[in-house]
């Protein structure tokens, strides 16, 4: 068999986008309305992580934290570098946006670069000149209930927010 694109290593990290919304992926279970599907969540990306470190037979650290766009990103830290095909199974297998994972896979296919891929940003421009940032990284094991200091200042002042434009929205 000949190999028809070179299978170079991406790095250490993997980044993953999920849509969304960071508050509805940190509650817990027994906070979702009766009716209402929870989505991916905390605990189903958790149970994803643990298929995935079961096959590859090694615990992998994860750390997700809140998208600038209110989101949630996911970033899964090998011990060694991994080959770009294993960062796209890996990105497939934990539900990373499918418009990011095809235009990383077309891009990859054309130009054999890794420049452009694997991104997720700290920080966006907005329509009116300003930045909205991302959240920190908070350990996959760790639940909102768990949360102290910066990251707790973050979500608290994220889920103000949302409330506000929820408000917002329901005045129109």
């Amino acid at each position: 068999m000949n190999a028809l694109f070179f299978n170079q290593p991406v790095g250490k990290e993997v980044t993953v986008d999920l849509d969304v919304w960071f508050w509805s992926f940190i509650r817990p279970y027994d906070e979702v309305p009766d009716g209402c599907k929870p989505g991916f969540t905390l605990s189903s990306i958790r149970k994803r992580l643990e298929r995935l470190e079961d096959k590859v037979g090694l615990r992998i650290k994860t750390y997700y934290r809140r998208s600038s766009n209110g989101h949630v990103h996911v970033k899964i830290v090998f011990k060694n570098e991994i080959a770009v095909l294993d960062a796209f199974m890996i990105r497939a297998w934990m539900l990373d946006d499918k418009q990011r994972l095809e235009l990383d896979l077309a891009r990859y296919l054309i130009t054999g670069s890794l420049h452009e891929m694997n991104r997720c940003f700290d920080e966006k421009a907005t329509d009116t000149g300003g930045v909205k940032q991302s959240g920190p990284w908070i350990d996959i094991d760790t639940d909102r209930k768990d949360f102290t200091g910066e990251i707790r200042e973050d979500f608290e002042d994220h889920l103000k927010q949302f409330q506000e434009q929820q408000i917002g929205q329901t005045q129109l």
